[in-house]
Parts: C-alpha cells; structure tokens; sequence
C-alpha cells in the first residue's frame, strides 16, 4: 500500500486509474507480480501481491516510479508522488489471507464511495467486481480465493458474497500494522499502545507467532545477501533500446554518443519517455544509459511535456 503526498488524489480520474493498472497488468504478464487482490482509492492503493521472478522492491520500484513519471508529466508538476517508500506487510496464507481480502475490497464500501455491496460489485476500481463478474480483470489471481471460499454447501462466489455480508472488521486495526514485527530487537508483538508507534524499519507479518518465528529465521539466514533481480528489468531495456533504434533507423553506438541529430534526438526522447515512465528506471540511471548529463534528461523529459501538449491541443482543434 501507498499514500500520496500532500493528499492528493492522484488516482481521482479513470485516466490515472487505468494507468496504473495497466502498468500491474504488464508486471504480472512478466511474472513479476501475482496479485490477489486489489483497491484503488482516490489517495491511495492496495496490493494483496505475490513476488514471482522479481523481489517485491522490484516490482514496486518498477510501478511507482513509471506511474509518478507519467503522473507529472500529464500534471506539468515536479516532485514526489507517493509519500515516501511503500508500506507493506508479510502474510499468512492459512490465517489472515481470506481477512484481508475483505478488508480491501471493502475499502471504498468504508470510505463512501459506494453505500453497498451491490454498489460495490460493480464499482470497476477493486478486485470485487472481478470476482463478482461484473468487470473482466485477466490479470488478477482467483485460484486461491474460490479455493477458500469454496464449500460442501456453498459455490466459492456465494460463499465470498456472504463472508463480506457478515465481515465485522474486528481484525482491521492489524491490516496495517501486522500482528508481529521483526526489528532490531527481534519479534515484538503489535497490541494496546504500541499499534500506532510501530518502528518504521521494521517487518510487518499479518499472522501467528509460530509464521512470524519462522520468517524470522529465514530473514536471519538471507541477511547480507544479494537479493534483488534486475533480470527482467534488464532484458526490458534493452527490448526498448533496441526496439527505437530499430523505429528510427540508427544504431546503438549513436544513441549513446552524445550525437545530436534530428533522427537521434527524437530516438532519445521516445527513449527516455519509455525508460522513466513505462520501465520505471531512474532519471539518474537513463543519464549513465545514454550517456547523458541528468539535466539533459530532465530537459528531454519537459521536452515531452510539450510536445504531447502540442499534440494534445491540435486534436482538440481538430475535433472542433
């Protein structure tokens, strides 16, 4: 989960929220992401997500770096989007899963946006409707939940229906906090005072004592190990690179070597745009790519602003 800065409501309009959705879309047909549930709100978003060929820093990396890029560009705004790191929190499958599946998917019922169930089966923003088939999502994750919901006396769909009817949110205070934490001091259990003062560097685990011991083992055995893999982000920057090039006629060798040329200057821009905005790599890192300054990239990027702009008001001339 992650909230915007300054309470913005960058995913307010169906426009944004189709971005960014179609940026999950793309994490899961790479297999970096399984996601199990869902919720986009006006502020915020929720993932019930499981890391597959790329760590969850990955992949998280990946979708809110490119969702900000593109957010700033279509608002002529600078800065950051999300207020800071994204929040998360580790889950038992056997204890809290079918918990916090409700508490997503019930967000916007909590928050008003809709005033009911039926409302919220065809509200297109979560997993809900997905589930309830009001709203086609290919990319979502169903197995484990109509394996849960499934019963002797019940299809999962009617027995997903009537665990929402009757949720009573007893478990909401630890959907975001975690029962137990793994910190420096080792496992501390979150009740009474300390639910709200949680440490901030600390592991999140939705689950019993017995899971959160048992992940912190595994975390104490990983610990100092190279955990991430830029594989698959690595393999799309070079489909990208090689993909331009191919679009505009020239060769690797001159995108990078500072030419300027009208051919490769607009290969850059087309570049840069996929590198930030649908990769999600860093400013920073597309200049050491293209062996550019950061300000050239920066420049590039306001270059794009533009020109989308330009092209964006000669549209609604011709349309009027």
């Amino acid at each position: 989960m992650s909230r915007a800065v300054e309470g913005i409501y960058i995913l307010g309009t169906d426009s944004a929220r189709m971005d960014f959705l179609r940026r999950i879309s793309v994490l899961v047909d790479e297999r970096m992401l399984r996601i199990h549930a869902w919720a986009l709100m006006h502020g915020h978003f929720h993932l019930l997500a499981e890391p597959l060929e790329a760590t969850l820093s990955c992949s998280m990396h990946r979708l809110l770096t490119g969702f900000s890029a593109a957010y700033n560009r279509r608002m002529d705004r600078k800065g950051h989007v999300f207020q800071g790191r994204f929040h998360s929190i580790l889950v038992e499958y056997e204890t809290y899963f079918r918990t916090l599946v409700g508490y997503i998917h019930l967000n916007p019922l909590r928050a008003g946006i809709v005033h009911s169930l039926t409302e919220l089966g065809k509200y297109p923003w979560t997993g809900h409707s997905a589930l309830t088939g009001s709203c086609c999502c290919d990319w979502m994750e169903q197995s484990l939940i109509k394996e849960i919901f499934d019963r002797e006396s019940l299809e999962w769909r009617s027995g997903y229906l009537e665990y929402l009817s009757d949720y009573s949110g007893s478990k909401n205070q630890y959907m975001t906090t975690g029962t137990f934490r793994i910190g420096h001091d080792g496992i501390t259990q979150v009740e009474g005072e300390n639910i709200k003062s949680t440490e901030s560097r600390s592991i999140g685990i939705l689950g019993s004592r017995s899971f959160a011991i048992a992940e912190y083992k595994i975390m104490q055995e990983s610990r100092g190990t190279h955990l991430r893999n830029r594989r698959k982000q690595h393999d799309s920057i070079e489909q990208a690179i090689s993909q331009v090039c191919s679009a505009f006629h020239i060769d690797v060798n001159s995108l990078k070597s500072g030419c300027r040329t009208a051919a490769i200057s607009r290969a850059r821009v087309q570049l840069v745009g996929i590198l930030i905005e649908e990769i999600g790599i860093s400013q920073a890192d597309t200049a050491v790519l293209l062996g550019i300054s950061q300000p050239a990239v920066h420049h590039i990027l306001a270059k794009r602003i533009s020109q989308n702009s330009f092209n964006e008001a000669n549209v609604d001339v011709q349309t009027n």
